[in-house]
């Protein structure tokens, strides 16, 4: 969850600032780099956690299988 809160924060950061100093603003793109590398990150995350739980369920069916 901890991820997810910074995405949201880095995301509202980023949205303020796009309105204060505009889209092409080095401080707009280091924040809209800083939310790539967090998004890129939790799907990361969320990836290796569906392979876990696959690798988990295929093993309890071949126990079972047994």
């Amino acid at each position: 969850m901890e991820l997810i809160k910074a995405i949201e924060q880095t995301r509202q950061a980023m949205i303020e600032c796009i309105h204060s100093r505009g889209l092409t603003d080095e401080k707009t793109l280091k924040l809209s780099r800083e939310l790539d590398t967090l998004i890129v990150e939790s799907q990361l995350l969320k990836s290796l956690k569906m392979k876990q739980f696959a690798n988990k369920r295929e093993e309890i069916a071949n126990k079972s299988g047994k």
